[in-house]
């Protein structure tokens, strides 16, 4: 599962440590959680905005 967290600094930090100490709490683990700062305009050129219209949003969502 990958997850995409926008917003402040410190926000996304407590954000991304809540997410991986509850992934460590009820799976067998968490692979990596990383987190970038400040990301160059043309590295967020080419992640997503957002779910596609029409989708849930889930993965394996083919509509």
């Amino acid at each position: 599962v990958t997850v995409l967290v926008r917003g402040e600094t410190g926000a996304v930090n407590a954000a991304v440590r809540a997410g991986a100490d509850a992934c460590e709490r009820v799976g067998d683990g968490l692979v990596a959680a990383h987190i970038i700062a400040r990301v160059h305009s043309e590295v967020e050129n080419i992640l997503p905005d957002g779910p596609d219209a029409g989708s849930s949003g889930l993965d394996g969502d083919l509509s």
